[in-house]
């Protein structure tokens, strides 16, 4: 409907009475007269005119106010009551006819908007009623009261009827509430029939709301979408597969389909997303009720493996040139795992992890058989020191005579000050402290040896030459499993 024709919005100069120009008063119109809602006053009496008396206006053909019937003007009609007062916003009954004339007197057309209902007036303004009215291309249904019918069913003669959210009445496939309607191209809801809509069977119950899921139609049984739309080939509406012919029919028992074997129980579900055993070996049917193969699954949030035969895999299996390691359930391994004594680290895909690996905020070294290493490693011309846990040490004193800085490697025939003392550390990597130039350990001797090969060991704070061949240990029992003795003072 045109904006203009609402009663609710202000109408344009040709909705109101039409008035010429040579009519209009000499005087200035009231205040509240403007030209676009109101005709102006006359200043003489023509054969015709519209007056404003005391607000309100009046109609006089030759000096005489007309009452109680309709005033042609401008292409529209308007209606005068019984004391000749233009009727604006208000409802006529006339003659067994409803009207509604609008703020203006103009009387309604067409499809209009009343107090929040719509309504169609013909073109004479009468309201129209118990009808379908054409219009646009659309088909709506104007009710007793003459509201135009919207969102609801309507049961006319023997057929039923459903006018939409715009008073249109419905055809083809439409949603009602919670259920799928058919309705004919004549609007009639279509009732205990198949229905073919394009490439699509339909079947309307008696109620005409379209079947949806299961439903036994003769001795088959037959699987309709939520849109009623019936269900063909594969299908899994709860949980289970099951397979639909082409004519819909649900299969049971065995049967064959596009080249695999399916089992089909008395009530059309699929064996599926189920371990089998057969031969001491494990199987494995897909959801889609097929054998895996050759494949990773993953059926109930672990992974498995199983070769080009089907069979589940165990224990360590390279595959696509990666290692995993398999329990014996068949749940791939991932993280760390001791395996024949040995630990081996598998990441969160399975693969087995080699070489440098930072884990939990640690840093570990795996060989290339990816075994775990400990002690002492030497990798790539530096050594490194790995606790019993596997983890790299660092900023550490190892043994209490070498030491490991931030990126883990030992120091060598180098000197580092380390919690304010200064340290050497020689090409083997040992250390003795450096005070005041020189260097200084406790006092040892050789238990064996001749002179020329005496290695000594000088008391606390006793400096020394560097050109002295002598040894430092860090503590007394480093010395004695050296071969060394406390010497004499």
């Amino acid at each position: 409907m045109a904006a203009s024709e609402a009663p609710s919005a202000q109408p344009s100069e040709s909705s109101a009475p039409a008035v010429s120009p040579s009519e209009a008063p000499s005087a200035a119109p009231s205040e509240d007269a403007t030209p676009s809602d109101k005709p102006s006053v006359p200043s003489a009496e023509p054969k015709k005119e519209w007056r404003e008396e005391n607000g309100k206006l009046y109609y006089y053909e030759n000096g005489v106010k007309k009452t109680n019937t309709w005033v042609p003007d401008g292409g529209r009609k308007y209606y005068v009551g019984a004391d000749g007062t233009l009727q604006t916003s208000t409802w006529l009954q006339l003659d067994g006819k409803r009207y509604y004339a609008d703020a203006h007197g103009a009387a309604l057309t067409g499809r209009q908007n009343v107090d929040n209902a719509e309504y169609y007036f013909d073109s004479d303004g009468v309201m129209q009623a118990n009808r379908w009215i054409d219009q646009d291309g659309l088909s709506f249904y104007v009710q007793s009261s003459g509201i135009i019918a919207t969102n609801t069913w309507l049961h006319l003669g023997d057929k039923w009827f459903y006018a939409n959210e715009v008073g249109a009445k419905s055809i083809g496939l439409v949603k009602v509430g919670a259920s799928w309607y058919h309705f004919n191209n004549d609007g009639s809801m279509t009732a205990s029939t198949w229905k073919q809509v394009s490439d699509h069977w339909y079947y309307a119950n008696a109620d005409g709301d379209l079947a949806t899921g299961w439903k036994q139609i003769s001795s088959a049984w037959f699987h309709f979408n939520d849109n009623g739309a019936m269900s063909t080939g594969w299908i899994s509406p709860n949980g289970h597969w099951y397979y639909l012919s082409d004519n819909g029919a649900m299969t049971t028992g065995w049967a064959r389909v596009d080249g695999s074997w399916y089992y089909f129980d008395t009530t059309g579900a699929m064996r599926s997303s189920t371990w089998v055993s057969n031969g001491g070996q494990w199987f494995y049917l897909e959801g889609s009720g097929a054998m895996a193969a050759g494949k990773w699954i993953s059926p109930d949030g672990h992974w498995y493996y199983v070769d080009g035969t089907g069979a589940m895999v165990t224990g360590w299996q390279q595959i696509d040139g990666a290692w995993y390691f398999f329990h014996g359930n068949g749940v791939m391994a991932s993280g760390w795992q001791q395996i024949g004594g040995t630990w081996y680290y598998l990441g969160a895909g399975g693969t087995m992890a080699s070489g440098w690996q930072q884990i939990g905020g640690a840093w570990y070294y795996l060989g290339g058989n990816g075994a775990m290493t400990t002690g002492w490693q030497q990798i790539g011309g530096t050594w490194y020191y790995f606790n019993s846990g596997g983890a790299m040490a660092t900023m550490k004193w190892i043994e209490g005579t070498f030491y490991v800085d931030g990126s883990g490697a030992m120091l060598v025939s180098t000197t580092r000050t380390i919690d304010g003392w200064t340290y050497a550390f020689d090409g083997n990597g040992r250390w003795i402290t450096v005070n005041n130039g020189g260097y200084s350990c406790p006092a040892w001797a050789p238990i064996k040896g001749n002179a020329s090969s005496k290695i000594y060991h000088h008391p606390w704070n006793q400096s020394y030459s560097e050109t002295k061949p002598e040894a430092c240990f860090s503590t007394d029992a480093q010395a004695v499993a050296a071969g060394f003795r406390a010497a004499k003072r």
